[in-house]
């Protein structure tokens, strides 16, 4: 986990199932006679939801007209996750937190993340 200039902060882990999901160790026990022994032990990092979803892009644009009714093409909005399969396996879902305006034109398919329009723009 680092180098050994890296300051790790406290309460940080360097377990990170993203980075290694398993750890293989071989110990040997030796007695003062010189006879060996060796054992194996295998671990396996649990993985937690540490990481938080990242958009494609910081800011999304489209231009549309007043009375379109659909975006062309189609617009979606990406993101990802890097945590594994037992924090969701990296899927994501969406949804509009805020919108400057009183008239719901808007909405987004919260597993795809395709933001389509429910009525015509119209500028008033």
């Amino acid at each position: 986990c680092g180098s050994e200039n890296e300051i790790i902060p406290r309460g940080a882990s360097c377990l990170d199932y993203e980075d290694r999901k398993s750890f293989s160790l071989t110990y040997t026990a030796t007695d003062g006679g010189g006879q060996t022994t060796t054992t194996n032990l295998l671990i396996r990092i649990e993985d937690v939801n540490d990481n938080h979803p990242r958009f494609g892009l910081d800011e999304y644009r489209r231009v549309v007209r007043e009375g379109d009714a659909v975006f062309e093409p189609a617009l979606f909005i990406k993101a990802t996750d890097a945590d594994g399969p037992l924090q969701g396996g990296g899927k994501v879902f969406y949804t509009i937190k805020t919108i400057n305006t009183d008239a719901t034109v808007f909405q987004i398919d919260p597993i795809s993340g395709e933001i389509t329009m429910t009525k015509p723009v119209r500028v008033e």
